[in-house]
């Protein structure tokens, strides 16, 4: 089994334009992902998604300075950029993380792959993005889903709204056909109201804040179980970015 990372990336977000290369201790949020992105077990390739747009070729560069596959297409249509990416992977089964979750956490990673590969389910998710917000109980940036290439391509056939082809799995987990399973949190993993993804410059803030306390140049990635000590520490770290403790 050919087991690869798509992470889908671009630089037009609507609410915080150029994010995915904004400076986080001194490197672009799209190097830390990739940063934890390498640090999960059992990956044959990892492979950016983005846009044909010439204000996406610098993601292209950064792709080609680590040495990992870029695939382009759709600027709005993920699904289909998404799509072109495993085919060219010839990936079998795919780990989905996206760019603006610099504080997603390998370990529990790890965790869901296991879980996909030890089982027979058609997918896999941790963190609250999916199947229904925060109800798995993981703070909102650490998500990532597992699905097979078998389960992609289902989707990609038939997902016809734009709302499943802007956000690519809403229909693995709605349609009803499909197995899943789900990664719960243990102990200090379960935060349901934190935000740890970017989406607006208060969000980046409190990301920046956090690498600039746990983040060590060289070292592996710091865990959830760090970030949610040194915020029940400093809570004035999720108070200045707008957010409720």
């Amino acid at each position: 089994m050919k087991i690869v990372s798509i992470i889908q990336a671009r630089m037009s977000s609507s609410r915080l334009p150029g994010k995915v290369m904004a400076d986080i201790s001194g490197h672009p949020m799209i190097w830390h992902v990739l940063q934890r992105v390498q640090a999960i077990n059992r990956l044959d390739g990892i492979v950016l998604a983005i846009p044909e747009t010439p204000a996406d070729d610098c993601l292209a560069e950064v792709a080609q300075e680590w040495g990992i596959g870029c695939v382009r297409g759709s600027e709005y249509d993920v699904l289909q950029r998404y799509y072109r990416a495993a085919e060219w992977a010839k990936a079998d089964a795919i780990v989905r993380v996206t760019a603006d979750c610099p504080l997603f956490d390998p370990g529990i990673a790890n965790r869901a792959l296991m879980q996909y590969l030890a089982t027979d389910v058609d997918y896999v998710c941790a963190g609250a993005g999916m199947i229904g917000a925060t109800d798995l109980g993981f703070p909102r940036g650490t998500d990532v889903e597992i699905f097979s290439f078998r389960v992609l391509d289902q989707v990609w056939r038939n997902a016809k709204t734009l709302y499943d082809h802007e956000h690519v799995t809403p229909y693995i987990y709605q349609s009803g056909q499909f197995t899943i399973g789900t990664v719960k949190p243990i102990g200090w993993e379960r935060w349901p109201e934190l935000r740890l993804c970017v989406d607006t410059e208060d969000d980046l803030r409190m990301v920046r804040e956090i690498y600039t306390k746990l983040y060590r140049e060289g070292a592996k990635p710091f865990t959830l179980q760090a970030i949610v000590s040194l915020l029940k520490r400093h809570p004035e770290i999720i108070t200045n970015a707008g957010q409720k403790e």
